[in-house]
């Protein structure tokens, strides 16, 4: 039996979320692993703050940061930096956890001594539609990551509520978020990905993601050109390779697959694949810093995602 005895920081950006955060509160009271601390990052403007302050009160366990709001990457980072725990992971402001998704993923990465240990998940709809996703190639509860396996989880799994890290191990490589982007959890995926050395899995549907007008999977629904954001996270990716001698280039190959596998699924095909080519071309030639300058170009035409600008 494995001793439930270390700290386990569960990170909760919010951002007006007056709906629903009080059930995403409840849930995590409810974990059987009780030892753990919920570090809330909060960027409200509306009676969300209210809501959370009243659900916390009589819960120590709970600590509140009112902040401005720069987006979830930002307030995820923020996160990482007030954490105590030895572990780390996060929880979206509108979603819910089964009562066992801590103790679960916690006696996973204690068990097999993994760098992360993961969970499934389903995605629901208030129209009551539940949708439980598939991840059959993963049979093992164990893995010693292959080149293989790092290109295949890469696609996968990547929202930071699938898995639990110990803190030691994203300080020591500098993980974090991309900020100022929708979909920021990218980043922390591939340089998570890029430095465990085996990961773990539960083999349970632990973790429940709720989609709607306002969520980021309801937004992508409604327009695909939100994948434009992809090209921020490889700008931070040349970024972080330009500060860190230890990042593999192996790091930016893989992540230019993911980038070339969206040229299709974006509504704007011709400026994604324009900006794809002359990216690629200067990162053949080893050229950058061009390559970001390219980036912070297309970071600035705003016309192309009107409902959510990169920057």
């Amino acid at each position: 039996m494995i001793e439930n005895n270390e700290l386990v920081s569960i990170i909760l950006p919010v951002y007006n979320s007056k709906k629903y955060i009080a059930s995403t509160i409840e849930s995590i009271k409810n974990q059987i692993y009780s030892n753990i601390e919920v570090i809330i990052i909060n960027g409200s403007s509306d009676i969300t703050t209210n809501i959370i302050k009243n659900e916390i009160k009589y819960d120590n366990r709970f600590f509140l940061f009112n902040i401005k709001n720069y987006g979830p990457g930002y307030s995820r980072n923020c996160g990482i930096k007030k954490a105590t725990g030895k572990y780390i992971t996060f929880i979206d402001h509108d979603d819910v956890v089964c009562p066992a998704w801590i103790l679960s993923l916690y006696e996973s990465i204690k068990r097999h001594s993994s760098d992360v240990s993961f969970c499934f998940f389903n995605e629901f709809e208030e129209s009551g539609k539940n949708e439980k996703l598939c991840f059959d190639f993963i049979t093992e509860k164990y893995y010693r990551l292959t080149l293989n396996l790092r290109n295949e989880l890469s696609q996968i799994l990547i929202a930071p509520w699938t898995k639990l890290v110990r803190r030691e191990f994203l300080l020591k490589y500098d993980i974090h978020f991309s900020k100022f982007n929708l979909l920021d959890d990218v980043l922390y995926q591939y340089l998570v990905l890029q430095y465990a050395k085996s990961v773990s899995f539960c083999h349970e549907y632990l973790y429940s993601h709720r989609i709607h007008d306002n969520s980021v999977t309801g937004k992508i629904s409604k327009n695909n050109d939100i994948f434009f954001h992809h090209f921020k996270t490889l700008y931070d990716i040349l970024i972080y390779s330009g500060r860190h001698s230890y990042t593999s280039v192996s790091l930016i190959k893989r992540y230019r697959k993911f980038l070339s596998a969206y040229a299709t699924k974006v509504n704007n095909k011709n400026l994604y694949n324009s900006f794809l080519d002359e990216i690629f071309y200067l990162l053949d030639r080893h050229r950058h810093k061009e390559a970001c300058h390219l980036i912070r170009k297309l970071m600035d035409m705003k016309e192309y995602i009107k409902a959510s600008p990169l920057i």
